[in-house]
């Protein structure tokens, strides 16, 4: 789990002299808000993934912290992008009236300061520069991931490809690069392989994610909005209702949300997106080992596992 040191790096960010007080209240309220999730599943993979990899490589343990912080900063930023894009921002307390606009702010500090974090490591000169090249291209890919996101409709034809496709470009951008983290210190040339497996395993959480929605009770952003999800996709072959409402399009009323959501328990669609879920899981182990060792395997399946554990059991 993420530990009083990776905490510490991280809320360094916090003592940069230009920041005023109020803007570095609002800083310090999202890490710590964020610092909490990431002790935990789903997110504890976030640091424990460069963290362990760095270890696995042989590289030393106060590097290996140093980089879950890089990861934690990135993740950060990249999230409260995606919170600004789905209006979720009242969840969290600190942001006043201004809303997204000091989101963007925040967002945009905090990426800053995970560039500056990563040049300023004592690291080869090759392994920084290769950060760099590896995270201008995530934030890249993020960024048309959300633009895809948010001009996703049921409507346009959408299939199990295409949302894999887009949970590879966003959850699998970030991780894609969070993999590349420990690799290129350890100055390893096969950084391609490793960001592949980062979209992999990025598809992997997306998409037990994307099962949250339908596993609970009550509204819920993802229902409201009509987001183009694998249940939602799957649903719609097996439940023409689904269409219906997919047709009529979003803000989508409580009321129906639970009609929707029953709709997709009773299609199957949850039992087929977990199973969906366990394949990717497998096929992520297998490249794993193919690029590291066993004990490399063995490190970082409990934090693969915890996509199986997020889904199971699905209700009825």
């Amino acid at each position: 789990m993420i530990v009083t040191a990776v905490a510490e790096r991280v809320r360094t960010v916090l003592s940069h002299p230009d920041l005023a007080p109020d803007f570095r209240g609002q800083v310090e309220c999202v890490l710590a808000r964020k610092l909490d999730l990431y002790q935990r599943a789903p997110l504890w993979c976030v640091p424990e993934l460069p963290r362990r990899s760095a270890l696995a490589f042989g590289l030393n343990s106060s590097l290996s912290l140093d980089l879950a912080a890089a990861a934690i900063l990135y993740h950060c930023a990249a999230d409260i992008v995606d919170d600004a894009q789905d209006e979720e921002l009242g969840a969290i307390p600190g942001w006043g009236d201004a809303g997204w606009r000091e989101a963007v702010n925040v967002g945009l500090y905090l990426l800053s300061a995970q560039t500056q974090w990563l040049a300023g490591l004592d690291a080869p000169v090759e392994a920084r520069e290769a950060w760099m090249a590896i995270f201008s291209q995530a934030g890249m890919t993020l960024i048309a991931g959300q633009h895809r996101d948010l001009q996703a409709r049921l409507a346009d034809g959408w299939d199990e490809a295409r949302v894999l496709s887009l949970g590879g470009q966003k959850a699998g951008g970030a991780l894609g690069a969070l993999m590349c983290l420990a690799p290129a210190a350890a100055r390893r040339g096969d950084l391609t392989s490793w960001w592949q497996l980062g979209v992999l395993l990025g598809q992997m959480f997306q998409v037990a994610s994307d099962l949250e929605a339908y596993m609970g009770y009550g509204p819920h952003a993802d229902l409201a909005q009509l987001k183009v999800t694998l249940p939602l996709v799957v649903a719609q072959d097996f439940a023409p209702v689904v269409q219906l409402i997919a047709e009529a399009g979003p803000p989508v009323s409580v009321t129906e949300q639970e009609r929707l959501r029953a709709m997709v328990r009773a299609s199957g669609a949850l039992q087929y997106t977990r199973w969906r879920i366990a394949a990717l899981h497998r096929e992520a182990l297998i490249v794993a080992a193919e690029l590291g060792s066993p004990q490399y395997v063995t490190e970082i399946q409990p934090i693969l596992d915890t996509a199986l554990v997020d889904v199971d059991p699905v209700p009825v």
